[in-house]
């Protein structure tokens, strides 16, 4: 079902485009940032878990200090890694600015839809086995972000289809 859930998801963002009404090069751009984010997570997370897994087997009495510390410097340090292969990329296919700020948008609005779902699974549904009320969740901080974070993204989403609309990005 969670597959399912996924799909319908990509496919209400890749239809962003034609749901605002966008000229078919900027719907083109929408679709090829969103295949890019795709692609390039795809890649990346073999490569982090690679050497996740070769880090960790190697120093196999660490803890969760030193986890994340071994995280965030192989996260930098993909990131620099990215950085060459992406201005490798984008000079060679001729990428459109437009192209890549959605790209950014792209991961943006992902990072916090994987924060809503871990606040929604790990925080409110996990201390009971039926989804609570609005009321209870209002009550609850982390709860509360469930309201907060996908009205800010819905915002975030209609600027960023009314700044391509009307070209004032890209």
């Amino acid at each position: 079902m969670d597959v399912v859930y996924f799909l319908l998801l990509l496919g209400i963002v890749a239809l962003l485009g034609f749901f605002a009404w966008l000229e078919r090069k900027d719907w083109l751009c929408l679709a090829k940032a969103l295949a890019f984010v795709l692609a390039s997570a795809l890649v990346l997370i073999i490569i982090f878990g690679s050497i996740m897994s070769l880090v960790v087997g190697v120093l196999n009495t660490i803890g969760p200090e030193e986890l994340l510390f071994i995280i965030m410097i192989v996260t930098a340090l993909l990131g620099v890694v990215a950085y060459w292969a992406f201005r490798l990329v984008f000079r060679k296919l001729k990428v459109r600015n437009l192209t890549i700020s959605l790209t950014e948008y792209i991961v943006q609005w992902w990072l916090i839809f994987v924060t809503i779902y871990q606040i929604t699974f790990d925080s409110v549904i996990k201390k009971t086995s039926e989804v609570p009320s609005a009321a209870a969740l209002i009550s609850d901080p982390k709860g509360v972000l469930i309201f907060i974070l996908p009205s800010l993204i819905s915002i975030w989403i209609a600027v960023v289809l009314y700044k391509v609309k009307t070209r004032q990005m890209g």
